[in-house]
C-alpha cells in the first residue's frame, strides 16, 4: 500500500516510505492548527484491531491525537466486505 509509512525488506531491515510524513506528530499538528479555529473533524484511515498487534497501535494514535489537544479522539471501524 502506498500509505503505509514504512515496510520490512526480505531481510528484516525496515524502509521509511515518503508517506511516512503523513503520520509523525509534526503533521497531526499542523492539522490541529488548520481545524481548531473551525472545530473541524479528522478522520484518517489508520490500524485495523482484527489484528492483535495493532491495538498496541490503535492506542498510541489514540494517546498522541489527545496529546496534540484534539478532544474525543475516538477509534471507528467498518467493513468492506469486497475488500479481502
Amino acid at each position: 500500500d502506498s500509505s503505509d509509512p514504512f515496510f520490512y525488506e526480505d531481510d528484516g531491515s525496515l524502509t521509511i516510505l515518503p508517506s511516512n510524513v503523513l503520520y509523525s506528530d509534526q503533521h497531526f499538528q499542523a492539522l490541529f492548527q488548520l481545524l481548531q479555529p473551525n472545530d473541524g473533524i479528522l478522520m484518517f484511515q489508520a490500524e485495523t484491531y482484527n489484528i492483535p498487534s495493532n491495538l498496541e497501535v490503535i492506542k498510541e494514535w489514540r494517546g498522541t491525537l489527545d496529546n496534540i489537544g484534539f478532544r474525543n479522539a475516538r477509534y471507528g471501524t467498518i467493513s468492506i466486505p469486497t475488500y479481502p
